[in-house]
C-alpha cells in the first residue's frame, strides 16, 4: 500500500495533475499482492478495487462518511413499495 501511495503522490507532483495538460507518459504502481478478478462486483479486495475501479464507475458509491451518493447516476428514485429503483444518468 504504501509504494502505491508513493507512486500516486510522484506522479501528481511529477506530471503536474493540478496545473494544465500535461504530455504522455508512463505512471507505473507496485501491489503488494495480485488482484483478484477484473470482474468489478466479485471476489473483492483492496488491490481489486485499486485497478479494477480505475476502470469501471459504479451507479453509486460511498462517500467518507458511508453513505450512499450518485456517481454515474444524477438522481435516484425508489418506488412505494421498494421494489423498483430508477437512476436518472447524468450528462456526459
Amino acid at each position: 500500500m504504501r509504494k502505491t501511495s508513493q507512486a500516486i503522490v510522484t506522479a501528481v507532483i511529477g506530471f503536474g495533475f493540478a496545473g494544465g495538460p500535461a504530455g504522455a507518459a508512463t505512471l507505473r504502481a507496485y501491489l503488494d499482492a495480485d488482484i483478484r478478478s477484473t470482474d468489478p462486483g466479485v471476489n473483492r479486495d483492496g488491490n481489486t478495487d485499486g485497478v479494477v475501479l480505475h476502470m469501471v464507475e459504479g451507479l453509486v458509491g460511498y462517500d467518507a462518511k458511508g453513505l450512499v451518493k450518485p456517481l454515474l447516476a444524477e438522481s435516484v428514485a425508489v418506488s412505494p413499495d421498494g421494489l423498483t429503483y430508477t437512476f436518472k444518468l447524468r450528462r456526459a
